[in-house]
Order: structure tokens, then C-alpha cells, then sequence
């Protein structure tokens, strides 16, 4: 009996002492950026800035955020597109095919110049950590104001106007998913 008490109590304090050390590893990871930029609209350095704010916050798990530029939609998505009647279905066919291949985690934001659409998607765990469509949309129209402010610029400075709005959208979900909990 005595053996047993000694084991079970052993135990259990070796439980304790990790569970804090397993928790702490599980939170508070760092936030990754990746762009795929084909289309060049955002300067190297603001594809950098938009790193180095998601790596400066800390999220339960992490968080992944993904942006997809392209000049023209790839010729078969293309050929869809213009036979369909609902467009947004097929573009956002298109972004979660895209996400899926890159195995895409996270917010994935879709960005085509020509035809020119923004499609904003989000994994499940994403959603359940608390991102809506509603801010899924705010992130879109975050980056098409800023591509549409950008035209109407001088060309010196519309990559400018381009990275600011990669930028507040970096600021945006930063601001919406900062605390949330993986569940």
C-alpha cells in the first residue's frame, strides 16, 4: 500500500511539473507571413514589414497568414470564370484549390489583377479561432481600397499605397485574432 501511495504520488507530481511546460509550448507561438507575389504589387520591403509585424505578436499555436498575388487567372480558372454566372463562387473555388495545394494554413488572401478580385478564405481552425466573414470582407476591402487608391496614384507611388494597404490588413487581423484561443 505504502509502494503504491509512493508511485501514485510520484506521479502525479511529474504530471504537474510538465503539464505547465506542455501548455507553454503549445501558446504563444509567433505569427508567420508568406507572399507569393506573381504579380509584383508590394515592394520587398513591405512584404518584410508585414513579416516582421505578424512575427512580433504572439498567437496561440501561431498564426499563418498567406497572400497570393497573380497578374491574370490561370487559364483553366479563367475558362470557368467567364462561363459562370456566380464569379465570386468560382474565384473562391479558385483561392481554396490554391490554399489547398500550398497546404495553406490560416487567413489566405487571394489577390488577381486581371480579371481584378480579392478573395479573403480561412481554414476551419482559423474560424473557430474567431475570424468571421465579416472580417474576412474587411480584410478584402482593406486591400481592394488600397489597389483602387493605388491606380490613381503617379506610378512612383503606388507601390507605396499597395504596401500600406498589405499593411493594414497585416494590422486588421493582428487586431481581430490577437488572443484568440486555438480550440
Amino acid at each position: 500500500m505504502n509502494r503504491l501511495l509512493r508511485h501514485s504520488l510520484a506521479a502525479a507530481l511529474l504530471a504537474g511539473l510538465f503539464l505547465p511546460f506542455g501548455t507553454a509550448v503549445a501558446a504563444d507561438m509567433p505569427g508567420t507571413f508568406h507572399a507569393f507575389d506573381d504579380a509584383g504589387i508590394f515592394s520587398t520591403d513591405g512584404k518584410k514589414q508585414a513579416t516582421k509585424k505578424l512575427e512580433g505578436q504572439k498567437f496561440d499555436r501561431g498564426l499563418h497568414v498567406t497572400v497570393d498575388t497573380y497578374k491574370e487567372m490561370p487559364s483553366d480558372w479563367k475558362k470557368k470564370y467567364d462561363a459562370a454566372a456566380d464569379k465570386n463562387k468560382v474565384v473562391k473555388d479558385w483561392a481554396i484549390a490554391a490554399a489547398t495545394a500550398q497546404k495553406a494554413k490560416g487567413p489566405y488572401v487571394l489577390i488577381c489583377m486581371r480579371p481584378g478580385y480579392t478573395m479573403v478564405i480561412a481554414d476551419e481552425e482559423t474560424v473557430k479561432r474567431g475570424l468571421t466573414q465579416a472580417d474576412s470582407d474587411e480584410v478584402r476591402k482593406i486591400i481592394d481600397t488600397g489597389l483602387r487608391d493605388a491606380a490613381k496614384l503617379e506610378p512612383d507611388k503606388r507601390v507605396e499605397a499597395r504596401d500600406a494597404a498589405l499593411l493594414k490588413a497585416t494590422d486588421y487581423l493582428i487586431k481581430t485574432l490577437k488572443g484568440t484561443k486555438v480550440p
